[in-house]
């Protein structure tokens, strides 16, 4: 049987065992998105100086990425 169990059906109570609490899990605000990643190397190549940039950017890419 598969489905929505009330809590005392679920395969936990019927084995005798406490319900495991939920886990930290992941949300989709947490998952890393294509942008994301791609200003993160961005960011990188910037601090690294293979890409052009002004100063300012070149400044806040290397403190961003934690390179100096």
């Amino acid at each position: 049987m598969v489905g929505p169990r009330c809590p005392a059906h679920t395969p936990a109570a019927q084995a005798g065992h406490p319900e495991s609490q939920p886990g930290p899990g992941y949300t989709p605000q947490t998952l890393p998105t294509p942008a994301s990643a791609s200003a993160l190397v961005d960011a990188r190549a910037i601090a690294s100086g293979r890409r052009r940039s002004t100063t300012q950017t070149y400044r806040l890419a290397q403190a961003a990425t934690g390179r100096r």
